[in-house]
């Protein structure tokens, strides 16, 4: 199953919140998680915690788990909304600025996004799990950057009026 898949299942089985031994029962999970269950023979579990969301697909006539760790990556940014007057810059020149950022920052996305680790390029060593993780939270970082920006040359406008 792909994690896709196990999203799917997941959303579609009505998943009831389970905390404390129950949670822990399921490969020692802690905090609060979710479960899924279907097929009598299959529950997809769902912890998640401030920094990490696990995700499990147990098959329980195969006796198996497939798991999933997926890294919650926080970035806070506070909108810069400065003012227009006549003595400062032009409103139109302070919102063209920060697209243009914006569009740099997304073309910068699109590059990286060429480079991302793949798993033919780990054949005889290395931490491919690791590495596109790592990759994968530069790109984030990116598009919360660009997407700032775009916020930022909205503030602007909305200031102007």
């Amino acid at each position: 199953m792909k994690l896709n898949e196990a999203l799917a299942a997941f959303l579609a089985n009505s998943p009831r919140l389970i905390q404390g031994a129950e949670l822990y029962g399921w490969n020692g999970l802690e905090g609060v998680g979710y479960i899924a269950e279907f097929n009598e023979a299959e529950a997809v579990v769902m912890d998640i915690t401030e920094t990490e969301i696990a995700v499990e697909h147990h098959n329980f006539d195969a006796d198996t788990i497939e798991m999933w760790r997926l890294t919650v990556n926080t970035i806070k940014m506070h909108v810069i909304s400065p003012v227009p007057n006549l003595n400062g810059s032009k409103e139109g020149d302070l919102i063209e600025h920060c697209m243009n950022v914006r569009t740099e920052l997304l073309w910068a996305v699109q590059l990286m996004l060429t480079c991302l680790p793949h798993p033919r390029d780990y054949q005889t060593g290395g931490d491919y799990q690791a590495d596109r993780a790592e990759a994968e939270r530069r790109v984030a970082v990116v598009q919360s950057l660009a997407e700032a920006y775009y916020r930022d040359a909205i503030a602007v406008a909305e200031a102007s009026k």
